[in-house]
């Protein structure tokens, strides 16, 4: 799938026709970042700073993240709607996550990619009373 994006230049004379990718992958992160759909197993290294197009296969499209190189891999998340979240991925040496925001509009869908930064945590609890809070995970 292609996105147009047509718009007038100033003189209002010609019109400037951009075509481009309807899927792109935008890596925010300091980290190369690899994707792939749940099949094929074949992984799409993002650079740091970069985005790339992006043409799926499935007719709903997901996708897995992982840092480049490493073996542990994020959960599956869909493309196809607008989403933002945090996908642990259990390797201490690479971060601990992803935080994965995805953008769709009529004419294009976006997907960010960013590294966990510590202290940027997806959730923050404040106790506001003066009684001790205690909480866990079933």
């Amino acid at each position: 799938q292609l996105a147009l994006d047509i718009r007038m230049c100033t003189s209002g004379l010609t019109r400037v026709i951009t075509v481009s990718p309807y899927y792109m992958v935008s890596n925010c992160g300091e980290w190369t970042i690899s994707v792939r759909e749940p099949n094929p197993k074949t992984w799409i290294k993002v650079p740091a700073k970069t985005s790339i197009g992006l043409y799926p296969t499935g007719k709903t499209p997901f996708l897995i993240a992982r840092y480049s190189g490493r073996q542990k891999e994020s959960i599956t998340f869909p493309i196809s709607q607008n989403i933002d979240t945090f996908a642990t991925i259990v390797d201490e040496s690479a971060g601990g996550g992803v935080s994965i925001s995805v953008n769709v509009s009529s004419n294009s869908t976006v997907v960010y990619l960013s590294s966990f930064i510590p202290g940027a945590a997806p959730i923050q609890i404040v106790n506001n009373t003066s009684r001790p809070l205690h909480f866990g995970q079933m």
